[in-house]
């Protein structure tokens, strides 16, 4: 760990430009920074007790914008505590150099979680979320199966990185145990058990 908290949420399909065909892209949204979810962002990327506890633990904010609105990057506003990072993303190197990370639903949790680091997650917009994406919530509950606790709001966001940043980014024993009940393994040896279970596929066909 490189002493740097990453930010990473997933998209929102309602506020997605539309998908070009041609290019796979999607284009820039004028109205993106009318939204609730640029607001949250924004004003979590620059609130002033982040800025202080950044400060104070001698920390830095990466934030990574999902490629879904990587044409939305330049509405973000930096500081010389937070970085805005562009697409392409060299994730494997981020989650590697991250000390603790904060998502709302996306699945890098997951990955994160099995490098056992601290997670939190911000859930404001919930409700909305679930009725709008392109999927449905499933039997994961972040509350009572996810690796951190959930807050709602920029301010109950930043108290809960305090305790974290508080703590070392040490990861809480209860959110260990969630971790360890949730993979079956935990080693480096998934390519390994894999490349097995191709070849026994092929000498049972």
């Amino acid at each position: 760990p490189q002493k740097k908290i990453l930010i990473a949420p997933t998209w929102r399909q309602g506020i997605a430009a539309p998908l070009d065909e041609a290019t796979k892209a999607r284009g820039y949204n004028k109205e993106f920074k009318k939204t609730e979810y640029f607001r949250f962002y924004n004003n979590l990327l620059n609130n002033q007790k982040l800025a202080e506890l950044l400060s104070t633990y001698d920390m830095t904010v990466e934030f990574y914008i999902h490629p879904a609105h990587a044409a939305q990057v330049g509405d973000f506003e930096s500081n010389e505590r937070v970085v805005i990072q562009a697409p392409p993303y060299d994730y494997k190197k981020a989650f590697e150099e991250g000390s603790a990370l904060i998502t709302d639903y996306s699945s890098v949790a997951f990955d994160f979680a099995y490098l056992k680091k601290p997670i939190l997650y911000t859930q404001f917009d919930k409700d909305e979320f679930f009725a709008n994406q392109i999927y449905n919530e499933g039997y994961f509950s972040y509350k009572n199966d996810g690796f951190g606790k959930v807050t709602a709001d920029v301010e109950a966001t930043v108290d809960e990185l305090e305790s974290i940043l508080r703590s070392g980014c040490q990861l809480e024993k209860k959110y260990g145990k969630r971790i360890d009940r949730f993979f079956k393994y935990t080693d480096k040896d998934n390519c390994q058990r894999v490349y097995e279970a191709i070849l026994s596929m092929d000498e049972t066909s």
